[in-house]
């Protein structure tokens, strides 16, 4: 048979407890429920918040460190393919076998593809990235009947007194048209623009 009954004494000067009393015909069982005092829930209330706000605060801490170790990562992925790019970049200039070891043998070697209607010989003299744009550039030109008009002011140009950047791996002729050279890792000069 079941019984409940409640039972209030006064236990010490701090505060009073509640006796539940549960019996089960077998034993009884006491479950005692201390009523805390203001000051006691105070502390305990301050005390919880406080490790709430430090475990968010480590929390917080474990993931700027997990996203500044994932962002070095990254980074260092990026640099990695940056270098082996570049070096792709650079090897592929280095194998590049068209161009002259002065501006002027360039100029000379391009105007003679030109003359003699080799217009994929013509661009290749051209930088690797403009190489493409220069052929469809000559083929235009011959379709329209322009030839001899592209051809004079280079012509020209061949004559004339360029000039070297400071580093040496540019060179320029300002008249009768404007025409810039760069010297590839391989030491060969190419077209940058005309």
């Amino acid at each position: 048979m079941l019984f409940v009954s409640f039972e209030s004494r006064k236990a010490e000067p701090r505060g009073q407890w509640a006796c539940l009393r549960v019996g089960f015909g077998m034993e009884d069982q006491r479950i005692f429920k201390e009523s805390k005092s203001p000051m006691r829930r105070l502390w305990k209330f301050v005390g919880t918040f406080f490790v709430v706000i430090a475990l968010g605060y480590a929390g917080l801490m474990g993931m700027g460190m997990y996203h500044a170790w994932k962002g070095e990562n990254q980074a260092r992925e990026l640099a990695e393919s940056l270098r082996r790019d570049r070096e792709a970049w650079h090897q592929e200039r280095f194998r590049d076998t068209f161009g002259g070891t002065t501006p002027q043998e360039t100029l000379r070697l391009y105007i003679d593809a030109v003359e003699k209607g080799n217009y994929e010989l013509a661009s290749r003299y051209f930088i690797l990235e403009k190489q493409d744009a220069w052929k469809r550039e000559l083929d235009v030109i011959y379709q329209e009947d322009r030839m001899t008009q592209f051809l004079s002011p280079l012509l020209l140009a061949q004559e004339s007194k360029g000039e070297y950047s400071r580093s040496g791996d540019t060179y320029s002729i300002h008249t009768p048209v404007m025409i810039s050279f760069i010297k590839y890792s391989n030491g060969l000069w190419k077209l940058a623009g005309i």
